[in-house]
């Protein structure tokens, strides 16, 4: 014959372990949702490392742009040089004649002056060319066990923490990198400057002479 007193105590298990049980699967539950939490995030911050990257080798390709642009209005700064010199030896040999139709030399088409480039594709350097995207597998549902959540868990953390670090060193160089062009367009800018003085000047020579 069964006790009477040992059915309130097989009641009160049977609640204990349904009542641990409902918060064992609160718990997952709320580890779940932030292990999904993680993967979302992780999966964002690796899109904008990727396009951090693209944006840092675009703008380094910008940058060799520049500089060829600048060594071109190098090269024409030495054309304008040479073209002043013809100049000066067209006059001094035009000061013994008093013709008014002196014969043309050709040293006067040697002030042939290329235009710079007008246009500079400012695209948007990457001082990280060799950065590796990492591609993983975000859709995976979450493991089964604490353990398994726990260790993907951290991994999600650090491998987040490695492209936060890549990001931020890619944001420093990219600073820099802006800085390095806009010095070299604020040169630019005032050799197109001179070069337009100097060739308004060599015109204006060069008329002078024409109507000796």
């Amino acid at each position: 014959m069964s006790n009477p007193f040992d059915e309130p105590e097989r009641d009160f298990n049977h609640l204990a372990a349904y009542r641990n049980q409902h918060v064992q699967n609160q718990i997952n539950s709320s580890q779940d949702a932030t292990l999904e939490s993680s993967r979302r995030a992780l999966q964002i911050l690796a899109q904008t490392e990727q396009t951090g990257a693209q944006t840092s080798n675009e703008l380094a390709t910008q940058g060799e742009k520049l500089a060829r642009g600048e060594d071109r209005l190098e090269e024409i700064a030495e054309m304008q040089k040479n073209a002043s010199q013809s100049i000066q030896i067209l006059k001094s040999f035009t000061s013994f004649f008093f013709s008014r139709t002196p014969k043309p030399t050709a040293t006067t088409t040697t002030r042939r002056e290329e235009a710079p480039p007008t246009s500079i594709s400012l695209q948007c350097s990457a001082s990280n060319p060799a950065l590796q995207q990492q591609q993983k597998d975000f859709s995976g549902a979450g493991p089964a066990s604490k353990d398994a959540r726990r260790a993907e868990f951290d991994s999600n953390l650090n491998q987040m923490g490695a492209i936060l670090s890549n990001i931020s060193n890619m944001s420093q160089a990219m600073n820099q990198e802006l800085k390095v062009q806009n010095n070299r367009l604020d040169r630019m800018n005032d050799k197109t400057e001179h070069l337009d003085s100097v060739t308004r000047s060599q015109t204006e020579a060069l008329n002078k002479l024409l109507k000796k």
